[in-house]
């Protein structure tokens, strides 16, 4: 009747689905090791091996982002590594194989929960996305039950609680209202 599993909405999405109100934030996230210098911001990506999940939102923007890069008169990446399960991105940008990880904001802070001080975020990436529950378009009732129980656990501090435990850090300023712009 439902997903909730890590789905961001978009333009295209909307046109086939209805979504909740937001309850993630699901910005783009450069991730390096903890000791790692010199990557700071979008454009030391330049040169860089990036890694990303195969078949992803984050996989088609890193292949785009390249191209802003060298629009902008800058190299593009040393390479592109996809995987199947980001797991494994992971490990190799543990012993070097890849200088970056691209990751969605829940899904690298529970990396970083899970191996403390071994990676970090080194900068935010991309325009604001968020994660929703998704809902048949005829399940307007669903949605708006849901929408309802979801902003009592806003308010009441229940959904923070939730994200403190799973993500280690809560989304203080999620939007009750989000637009997909992609």
């Amino acid at each position: 009747d439902m997903l909730i599993s890590g789905i961001s909405p978009t333009k295209e999405r909307a046109q086939r689905v209805n979504f909740s109100i937001p309850y993630a934030d699901a910005g783009r996230v450069i991730v390096v090791k903890a000791t790692t210098t010199g990557i700071a911001k979008p454009d030391d990506l330049s040169g860089k091996t990036i890694a990303t999940e195969l078949g992803t939102a984050s996989e088609r923007f890193t292949r785009t982002f390249e191209e802003t890069l060298k629009a902008r008169g800058l190299p593009g990446y040393k390479g592109i590594k996809t995987y199947e399960q980001l797991v494994e991105a992971f490990l190799d940008l543990s012993i070097g194989r890849v200088d970056v990880v691209m990751d969605t904001r829940p899904h690298a802070m529970t990396m970083m929960k899970k191996k403390t001080g071994e990676y970090k975020i080194a900068a935010a990436l991309g325009e604001r996305r968020v994660f929703a529950a998704v809902f048949r378009k005829e399940d307007e009732g669903l949605r708006a039950a849901f929408n309802e129980i979801l902003t009592r656990m806003r308010k009441d501090g229940r959904l923070e609680d939730m994200q403190r435990k799973w993500f280690g850090f809560t989304f203080e300023d999620l939007p009750y209202e989000f637009t997909p712009t992609e």
